[in-house]
């Protein structure tokens, strides 16, 4: 027989009169422990029916009591839930209630005290060693060990099972690492109800030690130097296992009382939250200068500790990152590091841990769906079924194979348009002489009209006597960190914060600091109805960017040093705003803008780029100056199609093809000739090779080549028509534009003008959706704007000239070969072999015609609009990520499953091809992926777990279809051609909208004429379902567009209906104490 309960069986037979258990009071020896064990593991047999693999929860305080109650359930062939004594009574009853414990052990006063639900029995130690006759068999190996509950800040506890294999390994791996022998005394410091407390007491009975316990020492807080040292010397203490915090606070104090003694510890092991070498350095000063240091890491995930940095009292202390290394693995466990393409990294490179190997825990008790989603298949290991654990943790790989700890994956903050690392701020904090102990947070100061917004970086701070004050806290970080890691305000405390294990409470010190500091000099509310003037755009280009950020974003108090984002703003009117920016001459990019997110750190990344080399021309492309626009060039030649485009043509059946277009109508001045309409046609099609493009052999290539401007062009005078008819004419020839284009003749694209005499005439845009996207069609309709400006002699902007469709398909061409690519393949196939159930239409009618088609509408509130695009991308969550997520919420409610695929439209604007700016491309950049997504129940917490996946998709969403269509490698395209197909689609636009509104001025107005079928009416839609975002007004506005031959109308009214419900009760979660879950 194998595992820990062997080990310490062994112990019993070899020195059952060996010290097991002491307290200042008493001991135990080996037999008597195993006996009463025994006694424990027959009462539960025989008196509550405990079977093997069942579960039994202990709520007893730390001490002999509770080690003998753990060992008995083992003995009893069951796993135990320890509940620590203190546990708030709510959640201890959800602990009880959702792990299905059928008893609980608890002390004489249990039953009064802590009543379970649904009738647990409640056994007291004292009855079970009343009633236990006998001992019980050997659990058998393999099955669980024990359950710890975990959360974090916010959300609903998880429940972690361990087996015994995983839990066997590890207390063999600590008894080697700590060098664990039965000369050995382990104060047994932490709460059971952390798993922490299993890492001291098994591997110590198991190498024949002798674990000691202090009465009450949880109860009344954590202990002082001084006490201590009494109780260490008392008991005889060589290791002490302690959480970093509370080792920190008692090195500080150490460190002015060289009286106070530790000499019988050879080893003191450190693990909970960051360590660093200044920690380690003031360690060295006391009187544990003379014990080896380890500093543990491990998530409760992979079975307590999983690394460990060894220092032995003499060893050197070296660190790239001012933190204490967390070293490597412990056991039999494999550490990867992985960038976010899921590749290694090497030594001197950053990325996320994955901890694999055969030290996990199983996974969340009754939560597979979570369980998926944090334990991965390893695809490191040999052996098959091997799993990987995610940590969230963001590490560094030093050259001797350790690791140094860097912050959390989730615990980033945005704050004045910084993401910030609290946990860097922290180890700033405490570098600083005079602070002994530091915890940062997000402060909410309730006045959102600063320039900074409501949300603040501050701090709480312990000082030795003498140190600095907060405000010195705050001169000497400014002298060596950028400002926007310098905390606006700083808290003076004698203490920090506490958590139940010892760690530092991050939440209590932030809800501390704003009872204490409720607004203070605040600055004064600038009047609401007076908004501040527009910045003047002159020559300054921080001026100009802010104007351009104020106007598009329609709020004219903007702020150079306003959060683009909280002010509303996404990645296209990012897009936008560089677009005009460069117009004026200030050389931005979206990325500028989405990095530095206001305009004064978006101009300053600008000035600081260097400049990208346009692309080389590809084989076969001829370069011409085109006329009227110097600097500009015009490519012609044969081109392979774009991922977009291939999807266009291959993903379904569409007949009619040549009709499917993309359109925009506008009033124009009266007097627009033909001779001004021509040369504004010229001068797009000079600018643009995709408005020259033909469908060339067996459509796989474009052919573009020159086109007469004059054929693009169609003018029609109705200026003698009676007003009863104007617009009925005018409206039949703007839908006969729409059946004019033809792909293999390469006409898709045609300016049609309506001359009607003195009045306002009327210009119609129709372009082919092959060559084009939404997002490029707003692009093109600026250009429209500045051509028309151009040629009609008014000011006029014109935008800068972006990569073409040339050097996007040499870009995609060559990134499909590189190892990037194979590595994106491998995490598409993994992330969509996820099942998911289909759709059921409830009519089957017919063919799904698009006049069969019909959309349900419902709009939010101005002021859950609000919050939804203001807040939540400030809490790291994008608004078109939760909508997604609502949609497929919506749908789990709807549907009664919880998985769906969803296909996602992302207009790739913001992402790098190449080294390709792709901002002002007017071409089919459009990406659409596939995402499965399983719901995890209402709430903002649940949705993040939903939205998890997106995470793990590759960044390079284009390349979904790029390898679908274009990978060199065939089994590739096969294997993603032959995945299932999503039902659902969709498609956030945001604020799409504002690009194609002009502004006051414009010589282009909105024209109230329809312009007739965008469409063929023989084509069908591709999906199901088709879901649309778009911001109207102050409003979210979705659209569920369905098929009549699907649906019935109610379908769709009580899907809305279920999606809505998901927007309104994630949306009031959101708050300061959102920001950095999980």
């Amino acid at each position: 027989m194998e595992g820990t309960l062997a080990r310490i069986a062994d112990r019993v037979t070899r020195t059952p009169q060996a010290t097991a258990l002491r307290t200042p009071a008493g001991s135990w020896t080996y037999q008597q422990l195993w006996d009463d064990a025994g006694r424990i593991a027959a009462a539960l047999r025989t008196s509550a029916g405990v079977r093997p693999g069942g579960l039994v929860a202990v709520q007893l305080p730390s001490g002999p009591d509770a080690v003998a109650a753990m060992l008995g359930v083992w003995r009893a062939g069951a796993a135990f839930l320890p509940i620590d004594v203190t546990t708030p009574a709510e959640r201890r009853a959800y602990l009880l209630t959702h792990s299905g414990a059928t008893v609980l052990i608890g002390t004489a006063g249990a039953g009064d005290t802590a009543v379970p639900p649904h009738g647990i029995p409640v056994l007291t130690l004292d009855g079970c060693r009343r009633d236990g006759a006998g001992q019980s068999a050997l659990a058998e190996p393999g099955g669980p060990a024990y359950v710890i509950y975990t959360s974090g800040s916010t959300g609903t506890p998880k429940g972690v099972l361990v087996e015994h294999p995983a839990l066997g390994g590890h207390v063999d791996a600590v008894v080697d690492s700590f060098g664990l022998t039965d000369r050995d005394t382990v104060l047994q410091f932490a709460s059971i109800g952390f798993d922490v407390a299993q890492e001291e007491i098994w591997p110590t009975l198991a190498a024949g030690g002798t674990l000691a316990f202090q009465a009450g020492f949880h109860a009344s807080g954590l202990l002082d130097a001084a006490l201590l040292a009494e109780l260490v010397a008392g008991l005889g203490v060589t290791v002490l296992q302690l959480p970093t915090a509370y080792w920190r606070m008692l090195c500080a104090e150490l460190d002015t009382r060289p009286d106070i003694r530790f000499a019988s510890v050879r080893l003191v092991v450190i693990g909970g939250e960051n360590a660093t070498l200044r920690d380690a350095e003031v360690h060295r000063r006391t009187s544990l200068a003379g014990a080896e240091l380890a500093n543990g890491y491990g998530p409760t995930e992979t079975v307590i500790t999983a690394t460990l940095h060894q220092i032995p009292p003499d060893g050197p202390l070296d660190s790239r990152t001012g933190s204490l290394p967390i070293g490597v693995a412990l056991g039999d466990r494999q550490l990867h590091v992985l960038d976010q393409d899921l590749r290694p990294v090497g030594p001197g490179g950053q990325g996320e841990l994955w901890i694999g190997g055969n030290l996990l825990a199983s996974g969340y008790l009754h939560d597979p769906g979570r369980t998926e989603e944090r334990f991965r298949p390893d695809p490191f290991a040999e052996r098959p079924g091997a799993r990987m654990y995610r940590t969230g943790d963001l590490v560094l790989v030093r050259s001797d194979g350790a690791l140094e700890f860097l912050g959390r994956v989730d615990n980033q903050v945005k704050v004045r348009g910084y993401r910030i690392e609290l946990d860097e701020v922290d180890r700033h904090l405490r570098d600083l002489d005079g602070v002994l102990d530091a915890v940062s947070f997000v402060l909410d100061t309730g006045d959102d009209t600063t320039a900074g917004g409501a949300k603040q970086l501050a701090a709480a701070v312990v000082t030795a006597p003498g140190g600095p004050t907060p405000a010195g806290v705050q001169e000497r970080l400014a002298a060596s960190v950028p400002g926007y890691l310098v905390p606006s305000r700083v808290l003076a405390l004698d203490e920090l914060p506490m958590t139940t294990s010892g760690k530092v409470d991050r939440n209590a010190a932030r809800d501390l600091a704003e009872r204490l500091h409720a607004r203070p000099s605040a600055p004064a509310q600038r009047g609401k109805a007076e908004p501040a003037p527009l910045p003047a755009a002159d020559d300054d280009p921080v001026a100009i960017v802010t104007s351009l950020i104020a106007r598009l974003l329609q709020t004219p108090h903007a702020g150079p040093a306003d959060d683009f984002f909280l002010l509303g703003g996404d990645s296209l009117v990012a897009m936008r705003v560089t677009a005009l920016a460069r117009q004026a001459g200030v050389p931005l990019r979206p990325a500028d803008l989405l990095r530095g997110r206001t305009a004064r750190a978006a101009v300053t990344l600008a000035g600081t780029r260097e400049r990208a080399v346009p692309p080389a021309d590809g084989p076969g492309q001829e370069r011409e100056r085109v006329s009227g626009a110097p600097g500009q060039e015009r490519h012609t030649g044969v081109v392979g199609l774009l991922p977009a485009q291939c999807r266009w043509l291959h993903d379904g059946p569409l007949p009619e093809r040549d009709h499917f277009n993309l359109n925009a109508v506008f009033s124009v001045p009266a007097g627009l000739g033909r001779e001004t309409v021509t040369a504004v046609a010229r001068t797009l099609l000079e600018r643009h090779p995709a408005l020259r493009s033909a469908l060339r052999d067996g459509d796989v290539m474009v052919d573009i080549r020159p086109v007469d401007a004059e054929a693009a062009v169609a003018c029609h005078r109705l200026a003698k028509v009676p007003e009863a008819e104007l617009t009925g004419r005018i409206e039949d020839l703007l839908a006969g534009a729409q059946r004019t284009l033809s792909l293999p003749e390469g006409r898709v694209f045609q300016l049609l003008h309506v001359d009607l005499g003195d009045a306002p005439g009327r210009l119609l845009m129709t372009v082919h959706h092959f060559v084009l996207d939404g997002v490029a069609m707003g692009l093109l309709v600026d250009e429209l704007e500045a051509a028309l400006d151009l040629h009609l002699g008014r000011p006029c902007d014109r935008l800068a000239p972006t990569a073409t469709v040339f050097g996007l398909h040499t870009a995609v061409s060559a990134w499909v070969t590189s190892d990037q690519a194979r590595g994106d393949f491998a995490c598409w196939t993994t992330e969509l072999a996820s099942s998911w159930e289909a759709l059921t239409p409830t009519r089957q009618n017919g063919p799904a015609l698009l006049p069969s088609l019909r959309t349900h509408r419902f709009r939010l509130s101005p002021q859950l609009t609000h919050r939804i695009m203001h807040e939540l991308p400030a809490l790291g969550l994008p608004a078109h990520d939760f909508a997604l997520g609502c949609l497929v919420g919506g749908l789990a409610q709807w549907s009664g499953e919880a998985a769906h695929a969803v296909d996602v439209y992302a207009h790739s604007r913001d992402t790098s091809i190449g080294d390709l700016d792709v901002s002002n491309t007017v071409g089919y950049l459009q990406s659409t992926f596939p995402a499965v997504l399983r719901w995890h129940g209402d709430g903002l917490e649940n949705l993040r777990h939903t939205l998890a996946v997106l995470d793990r998709l590759p960044a390079r969403r284009y390349g979904f279809d790029a390898l679908r269509y274009g990978s060199p490698h065939a089994g590739e395209r096969a294997a993603l051609s032959a995945l299932r197909r999503p039902q659902v689609r969709l498609n956030f636009r945001g604020h799409i909208l504002r690009l194609e509104q002009r502004r006051p001025g414009s010589v282009l107005t909105s024209a109230q004429e329809s312009f007739g079928a965008h469409r063929s009416p023989a084509q069908t839609e591709r999906y199901l379902v088709m879901a649309e975002a778009d911001i109207v007004g102050d409003r979210l506005e979705m659209g569920l567009r369905y098929s009549t031959d699907h649906w019935h109308a109610h379908d769709m009214e009580s899907l809305g209906a279920a999606v809505e419900e998901r927007m309104h009760l994630a949306v009031p979660a959101l708050g300061p104490a959102t920001i950095g879950a999980a």
